[in-house]
């Protein structure tokens, strides 16, 4: 009995690991566009692929999103993300993830994901985000293996 209770402590253990911090929806209202949203995971970063980052969110575009894109509004997710969340900018690491799900009758599994990260100007504002395109391993190892496709 001990080794079947050990065996499903580590079972949960690791399935609990293996979670976002945060999984969750977040709306936003853009000038001259509809209410826009947009899916949100918060995972713990693996410092040494991050170079230091605490965080890294994943902001995943969804279908059901008739608004400004948050590729159109990645700055203004991450004030909001800042404000409601805590999130640091300066610490967190943002991937944008769009691929078929992010369109209405899409049947595409193929996937994009956007890299971004943003500095502190003197001035206190966020800098524009600076972008790269990574691929979906180097997600994998940034979020220390916890992210899933």
């Amino acid at each position: 009995m001990k080794q079947f209770t050990l065996i499903l402590l580590l079972f949960f253990g690791f399935s609990l690991n293996a979670q976002a911090l945060t999984d969750t929806l977040i709306t936003w209202q853009s000038v001259g566009f509809k209410k826009a949203v947009c899916r949100v995971q918060v995972y713990p970063a693996d410092a040494r692929e991050t170079r230091g980052k605490e965080r890294v969110v994943i902001i995943q575009e969804i279908a059901e999103n008739t608004g400004a894109t948050s590729l159109e509004d990645a700055k203004t997710i991450v004030e909001i993300l800042e404000e409601n969340l805590q999130i640091n900018p300066e610490t967190t690491m943002f991937i944008h993830y769009l691929g078929g799900f992010s369109f209405e009758g899409a049947t595409d599994d193929k996937a994009l994901l956007f890299k971004t990260t943003y500095n502190r100007q003197e001035n206190g504002r966020l800098s524009p985000p600076n972008w790269r395109l990574v691929s979906s391993a180097e997600v994998l190892e940034f979020t220390d293996r916890r992210f899933r496709r």
